[in-house]
């Protein structure tokens, strides 16, 4: 199903379980780390991860585990890549998967990078990365709706409908955040 939803995106989908285990991922992810499923799948997605960017999504599995989503940028390799984690809890309320989104980001934004690139600090460059956040927030949240809609398609199933709660829940929680973000965009492009 994850294939149905994010093949035609930038976007590597994965589900992870309680044990950091990349579960599935969709075949355009595979395609963007390079990856075949079997060197991807059925391994802890930590330690995909080298340095300080594994220790922060170690983190971020922990955060998410318990309940709440999580954005982070984080350097696979030479690779930036900007994450979003989100929770799936069962019907108990616990979580005991979590879906996983990540798309290549722009290198110059990414913090490992501030030292070599000065001008970041420069007012072009802050008003295209607040447009180009504007946008990836934006095709996240769409994704994120259309994951639902399509969920809601299937026979009626607990477990389906926790994920739909809980991909409904974080579309609505990122509307606001995001039309935020579109009012500072349109504040600057004028300035």
């Amino acid at each position: 199903m994850l294939d149905l939803l994010s093949d035609h995106s930038e976007l590597c989908v994965k589900t992870i379980d309680r044990d950091g285990v990349i579960r599935h991922v969709n075949r355009r992810g595979l395609h963007l780390v390079g990856l075949t499923a079997e060197q991807f799948c059925n391994r802890r997605w930590a330690d995909l991860w080298e340095g300080t960017s594994r220790h922060r999504i170690e983190a971020a599995l922990e955060t998410a585990f318990s309940g709440q989503s999580v954005s982070l940028e984080e350097m696979m390799g030479e690779t930036p890549w900007t994450i979003a984690i989100y929770p799936l809890p069962e019907p108990d309320g616990t979580v005991m998967n979590l879906l996983a989104i990540s798309q290549h980001s722009d290198p110059v934004r990414h913090p490992a990078n501030a030292n070599e690139r000065p001008e970041l600090a420069a007012l072009d460059e802050t008003r295209a990365a607040l447009g180009e956040a504007v946008h990836a927030m934006g095709n996240l949240l769409s994704t994120v709706g259309s994951a639902a809609r399509i969920l809601k398609r299937s026979p009626a199933d607990p477990l389906v409908d926790a994920v739909i709660g809980s991909l409904e829940s974080a579309y609505d929680r990122g509307l606001q955040p995001l039309e935020k973000l579109r009012d500072l965009r349109d504040l600057s492009a004028k300035n």
